[in-house]
């Protein structure tokens, strides 16, 4: 096959086409769900086509220009909004928000909302009576939560691991997503950073995975609320979220879930380097278990003053406080 030749130099070009591919991957691994679940699968398959191939022109077709730090955040915005849009494909080609009486505009506008709140790991959603969640296919509802997985940490972030031409500057691109005042280097090569990054975030996931399974939910609620818990996004496959389940074990998986998934990965990445947890040694660390924990103190103190159990009211406020601020977005 004749390999594409660079015709544009540009970083924001060449990071939005890599950061196509990891989406028209999550798509690809929807459509394979939707097939093994009975499901022709269409709109997703049609769907990873177009990403992929967008992606792949839009890689192949660009090299990586100027790597000053305006580009490295012009690359980020970019990329996040490029994602976003093209991530309302399979929303918008199996008609999940079509109704009576509701014209394209707003079917897109859903769509688009219901993407961006994926990758940004926001939570919001546009489901709701006219098109409840337990209705949709096997496969739309695991990309829905991979657009959460893939926010949590960050597409650009995963970027970085494959694009070796953005040497230091990678450090850059991965500042310029990350919330906070930096982002430390944790591998002498900016990849490996990311690397450590997404492997710790990977083994979140499986362990969370497995323990919501223990817990009492089936494989494939178990692994798409791994993917939500873990990037602290709070997209769930059931219409009253983790409601549906009323269980104290699996809440309790979950809040774990949230708050080291929401706690700083760096500390994460130094405590298995140091082979034992640095976190009690951090301000920031100490400082967000104690709100968290005043929080629920708080919250409990008033549920008990309006005449609920003491456990129940423990049990509440906890799960809550929790969700709310590690902006899980789980109900219960």
């Amino acid at each position: 096959m004749t390999q594409i030749k660079p015709i544009w130099s540009t970083t924001t070009g060449h990071v939005t086409g890599i950061a196509l591919i990891f989406v028209a991957t999550g798509m690809g691994i929807g459509t394979f769900v939707e097939f093994l679940d009975g499901d022709s699968g269409e709109a997703m398959l049609l769907s990873t086509a177009i990403t992929a191939l967008f992606g792949y022109l839009l890689w192949k077709g660009t090299s990586t220009g100027a790597l000053d730090h305006i580009t490295l955040f012009s690359a980020v915005g970019v990329t996040w909004l490029t994602v976003s849009v093209v991530g309302a494909l399979p929303y918008l080609l199996a008609g999940t928000f079509e109704r009576p009486g509701i014209g394209f505009s707003v079917v897109f506008a859903d769509a688009l909302f219901e993407s961006i709140s994926g990758y940004t790991a926001s939570g919001s959603t546009v489901f709701g009576l006219h098109n409840p969640i337990v209705d949709q296919g096997a496969g739309l509802l695991l990309y829905r939560q991979l657009t959460q997985w893939i926010g949590g940490v960050g597409i650009v972030v995963l970027v970085v691991t494959v694009l070796p031409s953005v040497r230091a500057a990678g450090l850059g691109l991965i500042d310029a997503e990350a919330p906070g005042s930096g982002v430390d280097r944790l591998a002498p090569r900016v990849a490996d950073t990311a690397r450590r990054f997404w492997l710790l975030y990977l083994t979140l996931t499986l362990l969370l995975a497995v323990s919501l399974l223990a817990a009492g939910m089936n494989v494939f609620d178990a692994i798409c609320h791994a993917l939500s818990t873990a990037s602290t996004g709070g997209f769930s496959t059931q219409d009253a979220s983790l409601g549906h389940w009323n269980s104290a074990t699996i809440e309790i998986v979950v809040m774990l879930g949230l708050i080291i998934g929401a706690a700083n990965f760096t500390l994460h990445a130094r405590s298995l380097v140091a082979r034992r947890p640095i976190h009690h040694s951090d301000s920031e660390f100490r400082g967000y278990l104690a709100v968290l924990g005043m929080g629920t103190l708080l919250v409990a103190w008033m549920l008990k003053a309006d005449g609920y159990g003491f456990l129940t009211s423990l049990r509440n406020a906890a799960f809550n406080v929790v969700t709310l601020g590690t902006s899980g977005g789980f109900g219960n």
